[in-house]
């Protein structure tokens, strides 16, 4: 059962061995999670995040047939990739079967300022209440924010704090850092 909840504003202020026995809830909510959901749920076989665009170009070359490239840089596909940051082009027909090398300015970043993590799960407003069900069973979980241009985005803090209102709302008794409490209390 959950006993502890955090909330990380922003990726560089990730603690690795703070979280290495921690689940890591990763948001970039516009758009790098809402879209590797999208992927996901419409049949790629697997995402494999890079935060540098010569090492996203380098593993789809190495992965070769059945992998799409796909990122952007400040919003607009990276040149050469087969696809931006917007969930609308990673639709069934386009993805179904395939492997997907990921690179964005935000969320693939966050992914690997997490990557010490016993866990990383993927939440956005699309899969709130699985990520809530989800992480109700494990012990200690921080939520990251990828945040944008590592500034603060609301859009992450708000649904942290939607996590928080829900899991606080089904358990008494979480300790929750101050992070997590302001979070709750913008969502509310």
């Amino acid at each position: 059962m959950i006993t502890e909840l955090n909330v990380v504003i922003l990726p560089q202020l990730v603690v690795p061995h703070e979280i290495s026995r921690q689940t890591v809830v990763m948001v970039d909510v516009l758009r790098a999670s809402t879209t590797i959901i999208a992927a996901l749920s419409n049949g790629a076989q697997a995402i494999y995040p890079c935060a540098e665009i010569p090492a996203a170009r380098s593993l789809a070359e190495q992965l070769g047939r059945r992998t799409i490239l796909g990122g952007e840089r400040q919003g607009t596909r990276i040149d050469g990739f087969d696809a931006g940051n917007s969930p609308l082009e990673y639709d069934r027909p386009h993805v179904d079967g395939k492997r997907i090398v990921f690179c964005t300015s935000n969320g693939t970043y966050t992914l690997k300022c997490c990557r010490a993590a016993r866990q990383i799960l993927i939440g956005s407003f699309v899969n709130l209440s699985a990520i809530c069900c989800r992480i109700e069973s494990v012990p200690r979980v921080s939520i990251v924010c990828a945040g944008t241009d590592r500034d603060v985005s609301d859009e992450d803090v708000l649904y942290a704090g939607a996590v928080v209102q829900q899991i606080k709302s089904r358990y008494q008794g979480v300790c929750l850092n101050d992070t997590a409490r302001i979070a709750a209390s913008r969502w509310r």
